[in-house]
């Protein structure tokens, strides 16, 4: 066997011992979940904090904000699993706004001005008088 064989050979087997652990850990939609799900609480009560005369609601916000927050990205999410890597978006004013990417077991989000545009359509803060929730494109009867 020549030298350069055996390197190619050494190459090819940690591509494929790479693409199978990817493989094996691929996150699921619940990781994407929790991962945005953290990421929109922090966002919605920075809002509360930053806002002036809503901080005194904070505490209050703070007990019942998660469970909505959490429902809304169940019901929100998407996640397009690409078998090494899982993707995770919301359909926003007719477009798909990816907001997560997930890899090696786990979930990245995109950052709190990226959730903001891509969940919310919202650019400076999360309480925008507009109210922009009406574009969130629902799925009817489980198809989107």
């Amino acid at each position: 066997m020549r030298k350069g064989s055996f390197k190619k050979i050494i190459v090819l087997l940690v591509v494929a011992a790479t693409a199978v652990v990817m493989l094996l850990t691929c996150p699921a939609k619940e990781a994407h979940c929790d991962a945005v799900d953290q990421e929109l609480s922090d966002i919605v009560m920075e809002g509360f904090y930053s806002n002036p005369g809503m901080e005194s609601f904070a505490p209050l916000a703070g007990l019942f904000m998660p469970s909505v927050v959490s429902s809304l990205v169940k019901t929100q999410l998407n996640v397009s699993n690409f078998f090494l890597v899982s993707a995770g978006y919301v359909n926003y004013n007719g477009k798909r706004n990816y907001v997560s990417l997930g890899v090696f077991g786990h979930v990245f989000v995109f950052g709190h001005d990226k959730i903001k545009e891509s969940i919310m359509g919202i650019e400076d803060s999360f309480f925008d008088v507009k109210g922009r929730y009406d574009k969130l494109d629902i799925p009817r009867n489980g198809v989107e």
